[in-house]
């Protein structure tokens, strides 16, 4: 993956109508998060209007070929973890105990916190090579550092993924070379000034 990547990105969601190129798929790579939506939190949280609606989202896959996904309703944040689908385009905040991130909660419309996570994903194009990209805009007071893992198109299990430490008050992207349904961030840390050139991990 790369750091500071121009950006590039296009948002799929809502692709509409299936192309002669177009496969629709349905029935895996989510599949179990849909349980997430289901529990109380999630449904509360879906109440409070603090979920992405459920979407059509097209996937390009290079040489005009692409596949559609339908991507259920599903909190943005829960259990102190990012939930990132293709075509978002959100903010979250937190709070900060010691050198930890957490009670993460969505930023809503009007709503200025004194720090902030700003989360865009999605892809750069529908050329011969296209590009997931993860385009993150801090307002932390520090560098962050995250864990995260992926489900690429068409899977049901999580993969870890490295990540790049994100300078304070700076943005920075992270891009894979191939289709993912979803990106989770956790154990969001901040750290020491010091952290700025470490290395991707």
């Amino acid at each position: 993956m790369s750091r500071h990547t121009p950006f590039l990105l296009l948002l799929l969601a809502g692709a509409g109508g299936c192309q002669s190129s177009t496969r629709a798929l349905t029935g895996t790579g989510l599949t179990q998060h849909v349980a997430l939506q289901q529990t109380r939190d999630g449904e509360r949280a879906c109440e409070e209007g603090l979920c992405r609606p459920a979407r059509l989202v097209r996937f390009a896959l290079g040489k005009g070929s692409s596949v559609e996904r339908q991507q259920p309703e599903l909190p943005y944040v829960h259990a102190d973890a990012i939930y990132v689908l293709p075509g978002d385009d959100f903010t979250v905040t937190g709070d900060i105990e010691g050198d930890r991130l957490v009670h993460l909660r969505l930023v809503r419309p009007g709503e200025k916190p004194a720090h902030s996570l700003a989360v865009r994903f999605g892809q750069s194009g529908d050329g011969a090579e296209p590009v997931m990209l993860l385009l993150l805009d801090s307002k932390l007071p520090q560098s962050l550092t995250y864990q995260a893992t992926i489900v690429p198109l068409g899977r049901d299990a999580h993969e870890p993924t490295s990540t790049c430490p994100l300078r304070a008050r700076a943005g920075g992207s992270e891009a894979w070379p191939f289709p993912i349904e979803l990106l989770v961030m956790r154990e969001l840390r901040l750290e020491a000034p010091s952290l700025h050139h470490a290395p991707c991990r």
